[in-house]
């Protein structure tokens, strides 16, 4: 097991993602609940949750990253709410002191979505871990595969919201405004914001946010020329 650090911060508290290595979690079978979050873009005419049902690492539970999900946007994979989120792991059988093992079967590592929604919603993070190599490695080591689905015993999930982890657009021009009136370059407004949110944020996002505000900013002035004129 390895960690790599998450780059946004609880007060306080350093979040490390652990990498699980497949004999890990064969050593560790019977001590974890295992969770398939495989996504595919539509383009690849792939569907998850068919293949789920043709073979997955034994005893692993499907996620439904598009279902479990906030359904009333029209973005696509936003967080779900607390209620939402509580009722979806209670219905896969999670509870609160469960240690997780997430892997996919995918080329976008949509387990690390799934990791992420489980250290938002306050799962402990050092229960929560994803497998290296996910399925493909699994199955080239000619480890346990499955077809079939594991009996859920429901649970009562009880979720912990962070919600500084999550930033929404509001937030972000705010904090890039305050920054910008202070007259920082774009590569130390890049730091400061990133500072501010807990994220990593790149000299062309600030630029791009900018450019939006001068360009507002010069038509207001330009229509309150008029008028003067």
């Amino acid at each position: 097991m390895y960690s790599r650090r998450l780059s946004p911060k609880v007060p306080g508290k350093e979040i490390l993602m652990t990498i699980v290595s497949t004999q890990w979690l064969e050593d560790n079978f019977d001590k974890v609940k295992i969770i398939d979050c495989s996504w595919h873009l539509p383009n690849t005419k792939r569907n998850p949750d068919s293949e789920f049902d043709d073979e997955h690492i034994e005893n692993a539970i499907f996620f439904d990253l598009d279902k479990n999900s906030e359904n009333h946007t029209d973005l696509p994979h936003m967080m779900p709410n607390k209620s939402k989120w509580e009722n979806i792991l209670s219905s896969m059988g999670i509870s609160n002191k469960d240690e997780i093992v997430i892997y996919d079967n995918s080329d976008l590592f949509s387990s690390c979505r799934c990791w992420f929604s489980f250290i938002y919603f306050g799962h402990n993070h050092n229960l929560v871990h994803v497998l290296d190599g996910g399925l493909q490695k699994w199955k080239l080591e000619n480890r346990k595969i499955s077809n079939k689905k594991n009996k859920i015993k429901k649970t009562n999930y009880k979720a912990s919201q962070k919600d500084v982890l999550i930033k929404t657009k509001k937030q972000i021009d705010e904090i890039i405004t305050e920054k910008w009136n202070r007259c920082y370059s774009k590569t130390t407004l890049a730091e400061k914001v990133s500072e501010v949110m807990g994220v990593n944020c790149n000299r062309k996002l600030v630029a791009k946010v900018l450019e939006g505000k001068r360009s507002s900013q010069e038509h207001k002035l330009l229509k309150k020329k008029e008028k003067e004129d």
